[in-house]
């Protein structure tokens, strides 16, 4: 019995593996420490963090779907300063990749982020959570916009020299113009999809079933559609993708590799089972090895269209 070498790279990160827990679901790290080992895995986003202090949106704001679940949140966040002093010497303890999921209502908000963290050695990476579908700003995203999206990705590129990460929204009309556009900024690597806008409603209060009416799909039901948008998207850029979307299984992790996906994000799986990431990397090792598939980075974008 072989040993696979599931070990990856980002550009310039360098993974163990390439299961990496997503912003939101995994809040700042210590709510799984009773759960999983951080050292197992191949990265950690922590939730989105605007410079202030945001409470979120109004209760209720989560409900389940077939498949998946519903959320609108409203990136409910500690800000920079209590991040600062209470998540990064957590984070310290462990010897994986870290990376900040970075938000804003402005321009100018992603770059004070940006700027107040960027001296902290202990983030590996930024992700900059272009794409806030549960964010009331205008009623826009800035990934909806090519131009927005260059340049504040080009903006955040002038005042770090960390790896920078844009994450995209499914929520348009053309997601390969936008992810050109951000890798024109300047950008290192691309994580898509965020989730797909939603809504569930009670028939008999004719209401609802979120306070805020629209929130975000996630989960299995959208993996077909998040998996198709990584292949459009890897064969428009030179710059790595990292695949999310509906990851629930090793055989999921290894679709969105063959797919162009250089690492993947776990989500919806932590809130059904915390110990996910760690089961599903795994099983990884067993599945490569059943296909007799000796190195995960052999398969990146290895898809076979044709014949």
């Amino acid at each position: 019995m072989s040993n696979p070498n599931i070990r990856t790279k980002v550009g310039n990160l360098e993974l163990k593996n390439p299961v990496i827990l997503a912003s939101g679901t995994s809040g700042y790290g210590y709510e799984l420490e009773k759960y999983i080992d951080l050292n197992q895995i191949g990265g950690f986003i922590s939730k989105g963090i605007y410079y202030d202090p945001r409470p979120g949106n109004e209760s209720p704001r989560i409900y389940e779907t077939p498949c998946g679940m519903l959320n609108a949140i409203g990136l409910q966040g500690i800000g920079v300063k209590r991040f600062k002093e209470e998540i990064i010497p957590f984070w310290e303890k462990y010897d994986t990749l870290f990376g900040v999921n970075v938000a804003g209502e402005s321009e100018d908000e992603y770059l004070k982020v940006v700027e107040y963290l960027e001296p902290e050695k202990r983030i590996d990476f930024f992700e900059i959570n272009l794409s806030c579908p549960n964010v009331q700003a205008g009623g826009k995203s800035p990934s909806w916009d090519p131009e927005k999206t260059h340049s504040i990705i080009r903006g955040i590129k002038s005042i770090s020299e960390k790896h920078i990460m844009a994450k995209l929204s499914p929520n348009v009309t053309y997601i390969e113009e936008i992810a050109k556009a951000a890798e024109e900024g300047g950008a290192n690597s691309l994580s898509l999809v965020n989730t797909f806008v939603g809504m569930s409603v009670d028939i008999e209060t004719r209401k609802p079933h979120i306070k805020n009416v629209f929130g975000g799909v996630s989960g299995p039901a959208i993996k077909p559609m998040a998996l198709a948008l990584v292949h459009k998207v890897f064969k428009t850029v030179s710059i790595p993708v990292v695949g999310i979307g509906g990851i629930v299984s090793a055989e999921d992790v290894l679709e969105f590799v063959i797919a162009g996906a250089s690492a993947v994000q776990i989500g919806t799986a932590t809130i059904i089972d915390p110990q996910s990431a760690l089961k599903i990397i795994k099983k990884l090792s067993l599945l490569m090895n059943k296909l007799s598939y000796d190195k995960i980075e052999d398969l990146i974008g290895s898809l076979k269209t044709g014949g």
